[in-house]
């Protein structure tokens, strides 16, 4: 992605984080192209159940597109496209393959030029635009399907200049067949849900471009890891973002309950940059999109920094290179980041779990300042609701566990060797020291009895920059964090 096409969807997002499309119909248009050497092999019929019809499943689909967004929507847009077609392209496809990716924009022109030659009584003026943004003559969504991969496909476009009978233009288009490269045999509406996050809804890719990496995996449709038979959810930072939830703002010792796959999420802002942010949203197995959730229910924590320019290209989890949108993996093996899979049952916060500046991953922000965010007592209601307490929630006669015992680290800025004393009541305890960098990956273990009150520390390998370390005994029961710069 371009930067300046990167710049333009982040002031889209911004453009539509102000609108909710609150029960409002939408209606795009579709066009359908094949070649010579490539004829159609979908009936139009097929495609428009695909698109348009409600409660519509074949093999590989689990529902029509219309169905996918009203359920991602939080039912706030009913979304339906004008089909036409099929337009037979000027040129063989085995033609088109040898030429550049520009070679779309032609073809998708010709296809228009087409559709009003043929059409000369269509209601252009019911199409939806882009209001919202001020866009009052730009198209929402247009779709072209196409029976082959020619060059072009699979991405939204913004370089056609052409303008309909009533002086609509396009904003954008998305082309590509409904079918997999990897998988002709059959329909998948995987890319199609994608391209249109992009193109109509202005939601930015998440995955890494060259794949060392799984980004926000199968959180999100715009990770582009497509599952078998699935279309993932959008992921709580693009339904806040279309104003399709409400955003709760996370307080200090207050409780909050989210219904899963519901109209709110919660969001913890950082003070010092609003851009920054952890953004919490409640899930079930069930919900149309959630196929892959990897639990039966539970919550999906995301860290948010709409600062980092490419997206979720840098996985290296420090804070020079991070992605823009990281999923907090509760079991602390960031296996996103490492390309180890695509989100596993590790991942998600449950009953038990705790986020907080202890835990890895820990609520730092990507500075290393700490945030305050402390989630605990997760529990989960009968009504499809999710509760959790930020903090102490007297509310809930629910209290955070503090650890009764005090460290003291020193010195606090030091080269890789340190001390830590050790309290009296654990001077004949084995210790389990977990040390981490600031974004919660341990890079060393150490487990140790005190010697004269204190444990003494030595990193086995070159570091510099922010650590944090936790202390527990050998069973796990967690006595607390220090942290440490090492220069």
């Amino acid at each position: 992605m371009s930067l300046m096409r990167r710049i333009f969807l982040l002031s889209l997002i911004a453009s539509l984080s102000l609108v909710s499309f609150s029960q409002t119909s939408v209606k795009g248009i579709t066009l359908l192209i094949d070649f010579e050497d490539l004829p159609a092999d979908l009936s139009v019929d097929r495609i428009n159940d695909l698109l348009n019809d409600e409660g519509y499943t074949e093999p590989a689909v689990p529902s029509s597109v219309r169905d996918y967004w009203k359920v991602q929507s939080r039912d706030s847009i009913d979304l339906t496209y004008d089909i036409f077609g099929y337009y037979r392209a000027a040129e063989t496809f085995a033609t088109y393959e040898t030429m550049d990716w520009t070679i779309v924009n032609d073809i998708v022109t010709a296809a228009l030029d087409s559709v009003v030659a043929n059409n000369p009584d269509y209601d252009w003026d019911g199409l939806t635009t882009h209001s919202a943004m001020g866009l009052e003559n730009e198209i929402l969504s247009v779709n072209v399907i196409t029976t082959g991969w020619i060059p072009g496909s699979g991405g939204a476009h913004w370089s056609t200049d052409w303008t309909a009978p009533n002086g609509y233009s396009l904003y954008g288009f998305t082309v590509q067949p409904l079918t997999s490269m990897w998988d002709p045999d059959f329909v998948r509406l995987f890319t199609i849900c994608h391209e249109i996050g992009h193109a109509a809804w202005g939601f930015p890719d998440t995955y890494d471009y060259d794949g060392s990496s799984f980004g926000t995996g199968f959180y999100s449709v715009m990770s582009g890891n497509q599952v078998a038979g699935e279309v993932e959810p959008i992921g709580a930072p693009f339904f806040r973002d279309a104003g399709w939830v409400d955003a709760i703002e996370i307080m200090p010792n207050s409780s909050y309950s989210l219904k899963q796959d519901g109209k709110s999420v919660a969001i913890y802002f950082n003070p010092a940059d609003d851009k920054e942010y952890f953004i919490i949203e409640a899930c079930m197995s069930s919900t149309p999109g959630n196929a892959a959730f990897p639990v039966e229910r539970g919550l999906v924590i995301w860290h948010v920094d709409e600062n980092v320019t490419t997206l979720n290209t840098l996985e290296n989890m420090t804070f020079e290179e991070h992605y823009e949108y990281s999923i907090e993996q509760a079991d602390g093996n960031f296996d996103l980041e490492n390309g180890v899979n695509q989100g596993d049952a590790g991942d998600i916060y449950v009953e038990g779990s705790e986020f907080n500046s202890s835990t890895i991953p820990n609520t730092n922000w990507w500075n290393g300042d700490e945030s305050g965010l402390d989630i605990n007592s997760i529990t989960f209601l009968a009504d499809n609701t999710i509760r959790f307490c930020n903090g102490e929630c007297s509310d809930l006669g629910l209290k955070t566990t503090l650890s009764k015992f005090q460290f003291t680290l020193y010195p606090t800025e030091n080269n890789g060797q340190f001390f830590i004393e050790i309290p009296d009541g654990l001077n004949d305890e084995e210790l389990v020291f977990s040390i981490s960098n600031s974004a919660g990956q341990i890079f060393q273990t150490i487990q140790s009895k005190p010697v004269k009150g204190q444990v003494e520390i030595a990193l086995n390998e070159d570091y510099t920059g922010m650590i944090f370390i936790s202390i527990k005994n050998i069973t796990g029961e967690n006595y607390g964090m220090q942290k440490a710069v090492i220069r």
